[in-house]
């Protein structure tokens, strides 16, 4: 009887277990460990500053916005009621037909709108105001209109006429709608 051998496999041989070099032994290093992610929080100071100059900026024009708004419609404001007033004012005079009253309330007005911006108009009369009113507007009035305004309310007996004292209304209410679009700052121009 013959016995059959099984064929073995050769093994690989295993490598040692001890370390190859003596000093990783002792020292039992550890992983590298990261340091944290740098944090935006909290900010450094010249982002404090930057953001304190934004704050302040922002306000800034946040105000001057707020204070133009303001005066615009102030402005507007003060024109529609003088508009209002002077068709008052030729409405009255439409019912009595009393010119130096016309040429008088006229005045008045258009000095009562133009004291907010230059008090001192409220001294002028006569060919002067006549002249400070065209200044203001580049718009010039014909004779019959300067004279109306410059000497009507003065005038006992008017020589001027109905469509005379019409069209001194209209232009009246062109003055204002023209000063308006290009108003004097409160205070006056120095």
């Amino acid at each position: 009887m013959s016995t059959a051998t099984t064929p073995t496999l050769p093994t690989t041989p295993t490598a040692p277990t001890t370390p190859t070099s003596p000093a990783a032994s002792t020292l039992q290093l550890e992983d590298i460990h990261l340091p944290d992610p740098v944090s935006f929080w909290p900010l450094a100071p010249g982002w404090w500053l930057l953001l304190i100059a934004l704050l302040l900026l922002s306000g800034a024009i946040l105000y001057q916005y707020r204070h133009t708004i303001t005066h615009w419609f102030q402005s507007r404001r003060l024109k529609y009621e003088l508009i209002d007033a002077l068709e008052e004012c030729h409405q009255e005079w439409q019912q009595h037909h009393k010119n130096a009253l016309l040429c008088a309330n006229l005045n008045a007005q258009l000095k009562r709108y133009c004291r907010r911006c230059e008090p001192q108009v409220l001294n002028l009369s006569g060919d002067a105001w006549v002249d400070w009113l065209e200044s203001r507007s580049g718009q010039t009035f014909s004779a019959d209109h300067r004279q109306a305004l410059a000497h009507g309310p003065y005038q006992v007996q008017s020589t001027l006429t109905e469509s005379v004292l019409t069209d001194l209304y209209e232009q009246c209410v062109d003055w204002v709608n023209q000063v308006s679009r290009h108003p004097v700052p409160q205070g006056g121009s120095h």
